[in-house]
């Protein structure tokens, strides 16, 4: 999110990962990713520039069932400007099973104050 954050703020614009300088864990090349035990994925376009919304902006799946918590779980982040134009908001997916909650028990606080 610090990424994201201080590219809006230079370029009141959100960016794809190529352009604010993330690299996903794993083996990939722009928007994808994998580990041993995930896929990642980011959807606003590798070396874009835009103001649209985007709710599944950056995606983590399993590959495997990690502790009870299913294989193909998945987990998002979403990214739209706030009303007042001037900064992000960020939204969080939890996979839908309650036994991955445990694997990240802080994810649902990403973007919260």
């Amino acid at each position: 999110m610090k990424l994201q954050d201080a590219f809006y703020s230079e370029k009141s614009m959100y960016g794809g990962w190529g352009v604010i300088g993330y690299v996903a864990p794993g083996a990939g090349s722009s928007n994808s990713y994998a580990s041993t035990n995930f896929t990642y994925a980011g959807h606003i376009d590798y070396a874009t520039e835009t103001n649209a919304t985007e709710a599944d902006a950056w995606t983590v799946t399993s590959k495997a069932a990690l502790n009870d918590c299913p294989a193909s779980s998945v987990w998002k982040i979403g990214v739209v400007q706030n009303a007042a134009g001037n900064t992000s908001k960020y939204s969080q997916a939890l996979p839908t099973d309650a036994d991955c909650k445990s694997l990240t028990p802080n994810f649902d606080q990403i973007g919260k104050s």
